[in-house]
């Protein structure tokens, strides 16, 4: 599956040959697709290929196994308001690519960050959710940016932002799931949220074969029963560390679902550093005296800081590292030998490995 990771000169390489020369409209393409042909880009389009993943990945050696050539899988998805005042957040994405992916990565160490960063609106848009796979590459990922397509509407006040937090329950496999250890789900808005899920939208978001999408990932669903809005918030926590970005107040609805999972943002100019110091926190890379000065060190306004920080400082400390002692979680490293593709452990440790080649050296020079 390829050793390629993020950088910035693939970054911008990308942007010139998809002529993405501004950081303003870089959603062209993406718009001339869907008023052109009614429907978004396949690689935004949440109904192709319902199912989102994020894998490990593994090239074949010479005989025959699998080697981890980046190490663990870490799912990150972030989805953005994209009404109103919202409506140019693919374009400040888009910009802030390599800060998103250079902090976070930063924050986890020997993993191999996978994002998909999407967009929502309002189920009175024709589009209520973009959503692209998880990718690694800057091309890839500035890819499917460019084929978003914002609406910048949104109709009434509230917003729907529960297709996305259903997607990322229900139709996201994992990796870091397989092992016991969760992913990382943001929403960021300014608004509040209707807190109805239908069904009619399910199919309309996700396309009429998303009952069977959600068989194949586990769970039993139909038109006639599946998860409401609690239900949806309640699987999105098992599966992910999710947290609600809220622009200015925290808008009427989410303290009752994310309780102090919840950060108030004075604008989405900073989402990436913002989004990287929970990452720390969650991990344990980041010590919480830390936080403030890291925020300072990345250029983040004080009174940016001073509206978040105290919000930062309650989120618990360390649970990643919790949730690997207390399902005993062995996290794949760069050079891991597995048998088989769907394996979730090793048959030969890098470590174990290298001091095997260390010691078979020294016993030659011996």
């Amino acid at each position: 599956m390829g050793r390629l990771v993020f950088s910035r000169e693939t970054y911008a390489e990308s942007r010139r040959t998809r002529g993405v020369e501004s950081d303003h409209g870089v959603t062209k393409k993406g718009e001339q697709q869907a008023k052109k042909t009614g429907k978004l880009s396949p690689l935004v389009d949440p109904a192709v290929d319902a199912l989102r993943r994020s894998m490990l990945r593994l090239d074949a050696t010479e005989d025959g196994k699998w080697e981890v050539t980046v190490g663990c899988p870490m799912d990150i998805e972030v989805s953005v308001d994209s009404t109103g005042s919202m409506g140019d957040n693919v374009d400040r994405a888009m910009a802030a690519l390599p800060r998103t992916y250079e902090l976070c990565a930063a924050m986890l160490p020997g993993y191999d960050p996978q994002l998909a960063l999407g967009f929502f609106g309002d189920v009175s848009d024709n589009f209520v959710l973009n959503r692209p796979q998880f990718e690694m590459e800057a091309d890839k990922i500035v890819g499917y940016l460019s084929e978003m397509n914002p609406e910048r509407n949104g109709g009434d006040t509230p917003e729907d932002p529960q297709y996305s937090m259903f997607a990322s329950a229900f139709l996201t496999s994992a990796f870091t799931n397989k092992i016991g250890l969760k992913g990382y789900y943001f929403v960021c808005t300014d608004a509040p949220m209707h807190e109805r899920i239908s069904a009619d939208t399910l199919e309309r978001v996700f396309g009429e074969k998303v009952w069977e999408a959600l068989k194949d990932n586990g769970y039993d669903c139909d038109h006639l029963c599946y998860p409401d809005m609690a239900e949806t918030v309640e699987e999105l926590l098992k599966k992910k560390h999710a947290f609600v970005l809220c622009i200015e107040d925290v808008p009427y609805g989410y303290k009752k679902y994310f309780g102090n999972r919840i950060i108030p943002l004075e604008s989405t100019d900073y989402l990436p550093e913002f989004e990287s110091a929970i990452i720390g926190i969650t991990e344990g890379t980041l010590e919480p005296d830390e936080v403030e000065d890291y925020l300072k060190s990345k250029g983040v306004p004080k009174e940016d800081i001073n509206t978040a920080i105290d919000a930062l400082l309650e989120l618990p400390f360390g649970a990643q590292r919790e949730l690997e002692q207390q399902n005993n979680v062995y996290i794949p490293k760069l050079g891991d030998i597995f048998e088989n593709k769907t394996d979730l452990k090793p048959t030969t440790k890098s470590d174990a490995k290298d001091k095997s080649e260390e010691n078979s050296d020294e016993s030659a020079w011996l």
